[in-house]
Protein backbone atom coordinates (compact mmCIF):
# COMPACT_ATOMS: atom_id res chain seq x y z
CA UNK A 1 0.00 0.00 0.00
CA UNK A 2 1.29 3.27 -1.25
CA UNK A 3 1.07 6.24 1.07
CA UNK A 4 0.90 9.51 -0.24
CA UNK A 5 3.72 11.67 0.03
CA UNK A 6 3.41 15.10 1.99
CA UNK A 7 4.70 18.22 -0.30
CA UNK A 8 8.01 20.01 0.43
CA UNK A 9 6.62 23.17 0.34
CA UNK A 10 3.85 24.01 2.93
CA UNK A 11 1.15 26.20 1.62
CA UNK A 12 -0.30 27.19 5.34
CA UNK A 13 2.43 28.65 6.97
CA UNK A 14 -0.26 30.21 9.84
CA UNK A 15 -0.64 26.15 10.87
CA UNK A 16 3.37 26.00 12.01
CA UNK A 17 3.78 26.89 15.80
CA UNK A 18 5.52 30.00 16.52
CA UNK A 19 8.70 28.17 17.36
CA UNK A 20 9.01 26.78 14.00
CA UNK A 21 8.69 29.79 11.99
CA UNK A 22 10.99 31.90 14.49
CA UNK A 23 13.40 29.21 13.88
CA UNK A 24 12.89 28.95 9.42
CA UNK A 25 13.33 32.89 9.64
CA UNK A 26 16.25 32.83 11.48
CA UNK A 27 17.49 29.86 10.02
CA UNK A 28 16.56 32.00 6.56
CA UNK A 29 18.23 34.84 7.77
CA UNK A 30 21.59 33.23 8.44
CA UNK A 31 21.69 31.60 5.55
CA UNK A 32 21.35 35.27 3.28
CA UNK A 33 24.23 36.78 5.67
CA UNK A 34 26.18 33.79 4.98
CA UNK A 35 25.47 34.61 0.81
CA UNK A 36 25.74 37.91 1.44
CA UNK A 37 29.58 37.45 2.98
CA UNK A 38 30.45 35.04 -0.16
CA UNK A 39 30.04 37.60 -2.26
CA UNK A 40 31.71 40.61 -0.27
CA UNK A 41 35.34 39.97 -1.96
CA UNK A 42 33.95 40.62 -5.03
CA UNK A 43 31.56 43.87 -3.63
CA UNK A 44 34.82 44.97 -1.85
CA UNK A 45 37.07 44.81 -5.00
CA UNK A 46 34.45 46.83 -7.19
CA UNK A 47 33.52 49.68 -5.19
CA UNK A 48 37.38 50.20 -4.10
CA UNK A 49 37.89 50.04 -7.81
CA UNK A 50 35.20 52.84 -8.01
CA UNK A 51 37.34 54.78 -5.43
CA UNK A 52 34.59 54.16 -2.21
CA UNK A 53 37.73 53.86 -0.44
CA UNK A 54 39.13 56.34 -1.35
CA UNK A 55 35.71 58.35 0.07
CA UNK A 56 35.93 56.82 2.95
CA UNK A 57 39.04 57.92 4.12
CA UNK A 58 38.32 61.73 3.60
CA UNK A 59 35.08 61.57 5.03
CA UNK A 60 36.12 59.37 8.34
CA UNK A 61 39.78 58.61 8.73
CA UNK A 62 40.82 62.39 6.96
CA UNK A 63 42.05 65.16 9.22
CA UNK A 64 38.87 67.06 9.45
CA UNK A 65 37.01 63.89 8.94
CA UNK A 66 34.11 62.87 11.56
CA UNK A 67 34.07 59.74 13.94
CA UNK A 68 32.18 56.61 12.89
CA UNK A 69 30.79 56.92 16.67
CA UNK A 70 29.24 60.68 15.84
CA UNK A 71 27.65 59.13 12.78
CA UNK A 72 26.18 56.55 15.25
CA UNK A 73 24.60 58.58 17.49
CA UNK A 74 23.11 61.02 15.36
CA UNK A 75 21.91 57.92 13.77
CA UNK A 76 20.53 56.48 17.29
CA UNK A 77 18.94 59.90 18.01
CA UNK A 78 17.15 59.55 15.18
CA UNK A 79 16.00 56.71 15.55
CA UNK A 80 14.81 57.38 18.99
CA UNK A 81 13.21 60.46 17.60
CA UNK A 82 11.18 59.06 14.91
CA UNK A 83 9.83 56.02 17.55
CA UNK A 84 8.88 58.17 20.19
CA UNK A 85 6.87 60.70 17.02
CA UNK A 86 5.08 57.26 16.06
CA UNK A 87 4.00 56.17 19.41
CA UNK A 88 2.65 59.86 20.29
CA UNK A 89 0.93 60.03 17.47
CA UNK A 90 -0.60 56.38 17.94
CA UNK A 91 -1.14 56.75 21.02
CA UNK A 92 -2.85 61.05 20.57
CA UNK A 93 -5.21 59.16 17.31
CA UNK A 94 -5.77 55.79 18.48
CA UNK A 95 -9.13 56.37 19.73
CA UNK A 96 -10.16 58.72 17.18
CA UNK A 97 -12.24 57.52 14.09
CA UNK A 98 -10.97 60.06 11.46
CA UNK A 99 -11.88 57.79 8.26
CA UNK A 100 -15.56 57.69 8.40
CA UNK A 101 -17.99 56.95 5.07
CA UNK A 102 -19.24 59.45 2.97
CA UNK A 103 -22.75 59.94 3.80
CA UNK A 104 -25.29 58.89 0.85
CA UNK A 105 -26.81 62.16 -1.14
CA UNK A 106 -29.71 61.59 -3.63
CA UNK A 107 -29.90 62.28 -7.29
CA UNK A 108 -32.39 65.40 -6.39
CA UNK A 109 -29.84 66.99 -3.99
CA UNK A 110 -27.32 66.34 -6.63
CA UNK A 111 -29.22 68.25 -9.09
CA UNK A 112 -30.05 71.20 -6.96
CA UNK A 113 -26.49 71.95 -6.27
CA UNK A 114 -26.16 71.99 -9.79
CA UNK A 115 -28.72 73.66 -10.67
CA UNK A 116 -30.40 70.63 -12.53
CA UNK A 117 -34.17 70.36 -12.48
CA UNK A 118 -34.95 68.25 -16.08
CA UNK A 119 -35.07 64.58 -14.71
CA UNK A 120 -33.82 63.84 -18.52
CA UNK A 121 -30.87 65.88 -18.28
CA UNK A 122 -30.20 64.59 -14.61
CA UNK A 123 -30.52 61.00 -15.99
CA UNK A 124 -27.66 61.84 -18.58
CA UNK A 125 -25.38 63.48 -16.08
CA UNK A 126 -25.68 59.80 -14.08
CA UNK A 127 -25.89 58.10 -17.06
CA UNK A 128 -23.33 58.96 -19.94
CA UNK A 129 -19.76 58.65 -19.91
CA UNK A 130 -19.53 61.50 -22.56
CA UNK A 131 -21.34 64.80 -22.38
CA UNK A 132 -20.71 68.31 -23.89
CA UNK A 133 -22.08 70.64 -21.26
CA UNK A 134 -22.56 74.21 -21.88
CA UNK A 135 -22.46 76.92 -19.35
CA UNK A 136 -23.99 80.88 -19.57
CA UNK A 137 -21.54 83.55 -18.58
CA UNK A 138 -22.47 83.60 -14.94
CA UNK A 139 -21.17 79.85 -14.91
CA UNK A 140 -24.25 78.26 -14.77
CA UNK A 141 -24.88 74.87 -16.58
CA UNK A 142 -27.30 75.41 -19.80
CA UNK A 143 -27.03 72.63 -21.99
CA UNK A 144 -26.41 69.14 -21.88
CA UNK A 145 -25.82 66.65 -25.04
CA UNK A 146 -24.35 63.38 -24.77
CA UNK A 147 -21.19 62.68 -27.21
CA UNK A 148 -20.96 58.90 -28.66
CA UNK A 149 -18.46 58.69 -30.84
CA UNK A 150 -16.91 61.57 -30.99
CA UNK A 151 -20.07 63.21 -32.65
CA UNK A 152 -22.23 65.63 -30.84
CA UNK A 153 -25.59 63.79 -29.06
CA UNK A 154 -27.52 65.65 -31.74
CA UNK A 155 -25.86 63.84 -34.71
CA UNK A 156 -26.76 60.41 -33.28
CA UNK A 157 -30.93 60.99 -33.07
CA UNK A 158 -30.11 62.08 -29.50
CA UNK A 159 -31.57 65.71 -29.06
CA UNK A 160 -29.81 68.24 -26.49
CA UNK A 161 -31.44 68.54 -23.25
CA UNK A 162 -31.95 71.78 -21.72
CA UNK A 163 -31.07 72.22 -18.21
CA UNK A 164 -33.12 74.67 -16.51
CA UNK A 165 -37.04 73.27 -17.77
CA UNK A 166 -39.18 70.22 -16.50
CA UNK A 167 -41.15 67.75 -18.78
Amino acid sequence: MKHAQSPLIIYYPERQSTARRTLFGALTFTIWLLWFYLWLPLITAVLWAVGVRNAYIQVFAGARGVGLESVGVVTLISIVLVFYWANYNRIRYAKSTRRQRAKTVSKAVIGENFGVLNPATMSLLLKQRRLILYFDQAGQLTRVEPLTNDVPGSAVDQESVPVGTSP
